[in-house]
Protein backbone atom coordinates (compact mmCIF):
# COMPACT_ATOMS: atom_id res chain seq x y z
CA UNK A 1 0.00 0.00 0.00
CA UNK A 2 1.25 3.47 -0.85
CA UNK A 3 -0.25 6.60 0.66
CA UNK A 4 0.07 9.55 -1.69
CA UNK A 5 -1.80 12.22 0.27
CA UNK A 6 -3.73 12.82 3.50
CA UNK A 7 -6.55 15.23 4.35
CA UNK A 8 -7.16 15.98 8.03
CA UNK A 9 -10.06 18.08 9.33
CA UNK A 10 -10.68 19.19 12.94
CA UNK A 11 -8.25 16.85 14.68
CA UNK A 12 -6.48 18.48 17.65
CA UNK A 13 -4.23 21.26 16.27
CA UNK A 14 -5.03 20.42 12.65
CA UNK A 15 -8.06 22.40 11.50
CA UNK A 16 -7.65 21.90 7.73
CA UNK A 17 -4.52 20.08 6.68
CA UNK A 18 -3.66 18.56 3.30
CA UNK A 19 -0.35 16.71 2.98
CA UNK A 20 1.16 15.21 -0.16
CA UNK A 21 3.86 12.60 0.35
CA UNK A 22 7.03 12.31 -1.74
CA UNK A 23 7.85 9.09 -3.60
CA UNK A 24 10.88 8.13 -1.52
CA UNK A 25 10.96 10.02 1.79
CA UNK A 26 8.78 12.55 3.61
CA UNK A 27 9.83 14.41 6.75
CA UNK A 28 7.62 15.97 9.40
CA UNK A 29 9.28 19.24 10.43
CA UNK A 30 7.79 22.22 12.24
CA UNK A 31 7.94 24.56 15.19
CA UNK A 32 6.78 23.52 18.65
CA UNK A 33 2.99 23.30 19.00
CA UNK A 34 2.45 23.22 15.22
CA UNK A 35 0.68 19.83 15.05
CA UNK A 36 3.49 17.36 14.25
CA UNK A 37 2.47 14.96 17.01
CA UNK A 38 -1.21 15.31 16.11
CA UNK A 39 -0.40 14.38 12.51
CA UNK A 40 1.60 11.31 13.51
CA UNK A 41 -1.06 10.30 16.04
CA UNK A 42 -3.89 10.28 13.51
CA UNK A 43 -1.75 8.38 10.99
CA UNK A 44 -1.08 5.77 13.65
CA UNK A 45 -4.81 5.48 14.43
CA UNK A 46 -5.73 4.77 10.82
CA UNK A 47 -2.76 2.59 9.92
CA UNK A 48 -3.07 0.24 12.90
CA UNK A 49 -4.95 -3.01 12.51
CA UNK A 50 -7.46 -2.18 15.23
CA UNK A 51 -10.47 0.10 14.81
CA UNK A 52 -9.53 3.75 15.46
CA UNK A 53 -10.86 5.16 18.72
CA UNK A 54 -11.24 8.88 19.37
CA UNK A 55 -11.72 10.89 22.54
CA UNK A 56 -13.70 14.12 22.78
CA UNK A 57 -10.41 16.00 23.24
CA UNK A 58 -9.15 14.72 19.87
CA UNK A 59 -11.45 17.14 18.06
CA UNK A 60 -10.61 20.81 17.60
CA UNK A 61 -12.21 23.35 19.94
CA UNK A 62 -14.34 24.66 17.07
CA UNK A 63 -15.63 21.16 16.31
CA UNK A 64 -16.38 20.55 20.01
CA UNK A 65 -18.65 23.60 20.14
Amino acid sequence: MKIESVQIRNFRMLKETDINFEDVLSLVIGKNNSGKTSFLSILQKFLSESKPEFAFEDFSIEAQQ
